[in-house]
């Protein structure tokens, strides 16, 4: 069912945030089946922001903006911390949203092709489960690679500003990994 009012959802729901709302994700227990930022109705905006130690589990995608109208947009927020799990990250038009990534966490569970414009720089993000490919140069603070999980960059560049830790993961493809040393990095590979 969609969720649009101050109830909080549970995980068998799919959650739609409705024009010119913000919701703000300020517990470290929130989940839903699947998020949707993009009104049905009205050229606007609706945002999901996230405080310090707040946590929200999707079970499938994230997805912003509406299909049938690009003026109809999405926004996530992470500039206050946060972490975002999702099965993957989905464009459903060519507005104008956007991503803050901010000092939070964006964990990938599933099989997922991070869209080329929008999602192009994370401050930490992990690929948890399954399989994710870039489809452009992505900014990267902290990469973390789970058990089994693969990310394939494609012939696209990861910059790196932080650390890369491979914990028995697979990258694949021909982009590279550009190191940008603002700090001692840490690179790590290892497997169980």
């Amino acid at each position: 069912s969609d969720v649009c009012s101050s109830d909080l959802p549970t995980i068998n729901d799919s959650v739609l945030i409705e024009a010119n709302v913000i919701v703000t994700v300020d517990i470290d227990v929130a989940e839903c089946a699947s998020i949707k930022l993009g009104p049905k109705t009205g050229n606007a905006v609706t945002t999901l922001s996230f405080n310090a130690g707040s946590a929200l589990s999707v079970n499938g995608n994230v997805a912003l903006g509406d299909a049938s109208n690009a003026n109809r947009r999405g926004a996530i927020n992470m500039s206050n911390g946060g972490l975002l799990v999702c099965a993957g990250l989905v464009l459903n038009n060519t507005g104008v949203n956007t991503f803050t990534a901010g000092t939070g966490e964006v964990s990938l569970t599933g099989n997922n092709i991070i869209p080329a414009t929008v999602f192009t720089s994370f401050n930490k993000l992990t690929i948890a489960g399954g399989s994710t490919t870039l489809s452009a140069p992505t900014n990267i603070n902290t990469l973390y690679v789970g058990v089994g999980s693969v990310i394939d960059q494609g012939t696209n560049l990861i910059t790196l500003t932080g650390d890369f830790i491979n914990a028995g993961g697979t990258t694949s493809g021909s982009g590279g990994l550009a190191f940008s040393l603002t700090a001692n990095q840490l690179i790590d590979s290892y497997t169980t």
